[in-house]
């Protein structure tokens, strides 16, 4: 696949073996050469300025030339990862190769853990002792790329994240559902999905489940004969005092109050299209 015959093109251009610090978020410097990142362990993010990434062991991303991506690990559980940089004309033709681009530049590899490891353990001691390896650094790259392809299904954009979310609490708002529930079912950190919410809908994912629970508890009120509890229930709420708070927070009365207003008034409605076209998303 890849001919390795002019190997004195390739020019290491550093490399190291790292365990992400949870506390930091490192804005990487633009560079003239590519720098190839690979999670050995753990979890954690890359953000460029078109996506953010999830990261887990067996996947990596190459960092092109002249581009700075900013990446960080899990809180919880933070990344171990293998770099290094490379410079010269054989290692872009290596990247082009397998498909990896600046809008995609994500890649998994195709082999077992350990193997991956000792060759990543062979490429490091290539530079520490070059003349006890049988084989060259250019071979062992061309090695390494040889076991790597675009990892098309870990792309995902932040509103893709954030319209994933939604669905599964639209769909699931009248179940026992946390916001762990939904981070989990999106592989995705819990902090990281607090962010997206902030940052996009301004509000906490949590503070977006009880506000559409109460949308739907204000339609119920109107358009059924429930009592108040059991729309309490039938919206997820298990305890009717914090309903009872939760809604009047929201709509300035009382749940039964509501219900006698939208009476007086004779005004059946549907909230959740307004609420949902207004504020956030349209299902």
């Amino acid at each position: 696949m890849f001919n390795t015959a002019d190997n004195s093109d390739f020019k290491p251009a550093g490399l190291g073996w790292e365990i992400g610090d949870s506390s930091r978020i490192i804005p990487s410097y633009i560079r003239e050469h590519f720098r190839i990142h690979y999670v050995t362990d753990g979890m954690g993010w890359l953000q460029t300025e078109d996506y953010t990434y999830c990261l887990t062991e067996g996947s990596g991303f190459v960092k092109f030339p002249g581009e700075a991506y900013t990446y960080y690990p899990s809180q919880e559980n933070p990344w171990e990862y293998f770099w290094m940089g490379i410079k010269g004309q054989q290692i872009e033709d290596l990247v082009i190769a397998t498909g990896i681009t600046r809008k995609k530049p994500i890649y998994c590899i195709m082999t077992s853990k350990d193997k991956i490891r000792e060759l990543l353990s062979q490429i490091c001691i290539t530079q520490i002792l070059p003349r006890n390896q049988k084989t060259s650094f250019p071979d062992l790259i061309t090695l390494f790329f040889s076991q790597i392809k675009p990892y098309e299904n870990s792309i995902k954009t932040q509103s893709q994240y954030i319209e994933d979310c939604l669905r599964l609490i639209h769909n699931n708002y009248s179940k026992k559902i946390t916001v762990q529930d939904l981070a989990d079912a999106l592989f995705i950190n819990r902090s990281y999905l607090y962010r997206l919410f902030i940052a996009n809908l301004h509000k906490s994912p949590q503070k977006y489940i009880i506000d559409y629970r109460i949308i739907k508890a204000s339609e119920m009120i109107v358009t059924t004969k429930k009592t108040i509890s059991q729309i309490a229930i039938d919206v997820g709420f298990v305890d009717f005092s914090d309903f009872h708070r939760q809604f009047k927070l929201r709509k300035k009365i009382s749940p039964s109050a509501y219900r006698s207003l939208h009476k007086k008034s004779n005004q059946g409605f549907s909230e959740t299209e307004t609420f949902i076209n207004n504020e956030l998303f349209y299902y």
